[in-house]
């Protein structure tokens, strides 16, 4: 790690202004383990040792020829760009800085008929923009890139030929925004550099080379990164989804409002290989008097403590995004392995609660097509056939590889196979025996990581002893 960035660390944890242990809330309402806050750059020496990271970050990234002239958006922006400027001017390059006043109209009236760019330049910038400059737009943080996209239009509309070069910020989270977008990786790909002091992977590393983080804190920063980090350094650290479940299994789905009933259940199967374990509903979910879902765990763990216990809401993600914390905090306190998500309200919610439920350290299970009639709006539905392409694409790109899909529909379980070759997806299928789907049709096309979710044929078989014989007739058919 370059000299720079340790000595940026070690001032900024000096001054409390980068902090870990947490939780800290964000604006974006997620718990993260570590907290920076630039506007506490406040006095003197503060300036100095800040203006000077950002002058080595930006000389080391692009080099002193890569660009002519900061350019800070209000507010933040404006203390910064004079702060890297003294800073640079320090280390041998004296470049010009400038800044745009938030109150000046700049669009509308203000640029029609008669009205030049080098006016419109006069009335709203503060500093000297030449035509021909390479710019550098600075602040503190890209959340969601906002500040930077506005300052791009207010130079369309008082420069010529200007060419924005870089973004300068002083660190990056290394996170996706709320609709499971890095906005890092947006202004990227718009062909601009963003040049970080640090990253948050930096002061992981950092932290990690000084043994300055205890066993749980590591596990915050590894889950909190797994829940809300961009591909990339969930990539380096290698965050990635193992198999809930190996091979292919049948899993029982016990929609029964009865304790008893269920530990029926699990004793009649748990002793078949095959089995790869329960589906809770929520009837089970609700419990009865005197028990609760825990009670469930706690009863499909005694009899079977190597198999997966699941929850299914029925459906969980159809809420607003806030809900999906108080959600996975619930079914960690009640000992699921997984969850179940169908997030039909919107590609916020669904970011949300799957983030919420991976830093909880829940596995994560997401559907969006259903088994019976009347669901998509080609058949009649409300929901868009193509969303449902859309909720398990964004799923993947956060990370997650467990799927479900309709068993009864083979051509659906196909089609999403090689929609999401690229995660290596592992598949769970309900519609069987009931709906009309066979699991050996359904395994002939599912590949190997597969697992069926069959309910009323097992559950509803009888006794004990039936209800094992149901449960080695259908794992027969994988």
């Amino acid at each position: 790690m370059e000299a720079y960035k340790k000595d940026f660390i070690e001032f900024a944890m000096a001054k409390n202004i980068l902090k870990k242990g947490g939780p800290f809330t964000l604006k974006s309402g997620r718990k993260s383990p570590y907290f920076f806050n630039a506007g506490d750059f406040s006095d003197g020496e503060s300036a100095e040792r800040l203006g000077l990271a950002y002058a080595d970050a930006l000389l080391g990234s692009i080099g002193a020829d890569g660009f002519d002239v900061l350019f800070g958006p209000p507010y933040k922006g404006i203390s910064l760009v004079v702060m890297t400027a003294v800073g640079l001017k320090t280390r041998g390059a004296n470049k010009r800085f400038a800044y745009y006043r938030k109150e000046e109209k700049v669009g509308g009236e203000a640029s029609g008929a008669g009205v030049s760019k080098a006016d419109l330049r006069k009335k709203s910038v503060v500093g000297t923009l030449n035509d021909g400059d390479k710019i550098v737009i600075q602040d503190d943080v890209i959340t969601t890139g906002g500040a930077k996209y506005e300052a791009l239009d207010i130079l369309k509309q008082v420069t010529n030929f200007t060419t924005p070069v870089a973004i300068a910020i002083a660190i990056d989270r290394q996170e996706i925004g709320e609709y499971g977008v890095s906005a890092v990786d947006q202004l990227t790909r718009s062909g601009l550099s963003v040049v970080p002091i640090i990253t948050a992977s930096d002061f992981i590393d950092y932290l990690s080379e000084k043994n300055a983080l205890t066993k749980q804190e590591q596990t915050d920063f590894m889950r909190y990164l797994r829940a809300w980090g961009t591909r990339g350094v969930r990539q380096k650290y290698g965050l990635v989804d193992n198999d809930l479940i190996e091979g292919r299994t049948v899993i029982p789905a016990c929609d029964t409002p009865s304790l008893q009933r269920f530990e029926e259940i699990v004793k009649a199967t748990a002793d078949n290989p095959r089995i790869g374990g329960y589906k809770l509903g929520f009837e089970l979910g609700y419990g009865g008097k005197g028990w609760g879902l825990a009670d469930a765990v706690e009863t499909a763990k005694k009899h079977a403590p190597n198999k997966l216990v699941i929850f299914d809401h029925q459906k969980a993600g159809t809420d607003i995004p806030d809900t999906g914390e108080n959600f996975a905090t619930k079914m960690n306190e009640a000992g699921v392995d997984a969850v179940i998500l169908f997030p039909e309200a919107g590609p916020v919610t669904q970011v949300r609660w799957v983030g919420e439920a991976l830093q909880q350290g829940l596995g994560v299970i997401v559907g969006a097509e259903m088994t019976h009639k009347g669901y998509k709006q080609s058949e009649g539905g409300w929901i868009r056939d193509d969303a449902l392409g859309e909720m398990y694409t964004l799923a993947a790109r956060q990370g997650v590889r467990h799927f479900v899909v309709p068993g009864n529909r083979l051509d659906r379980v196909k089609y999403y196979r090689e929609l999401l070759a690229d995660v290596d997806p592992v598949f769970f299928s309900p519609g069987f025996v009931a709906q009309g789907g066979k699991v050996s049709d359904a395994a002939a096309v599912a590949g190997d990581k597969w697992h069926a979710i069959v309910g009323r044929a097992i559950i509803n078989a009888g006794d004990v002893e039936a209800m094992r014989k149901a449960a080695l007739e259908q794992t027969s058919q994988l």
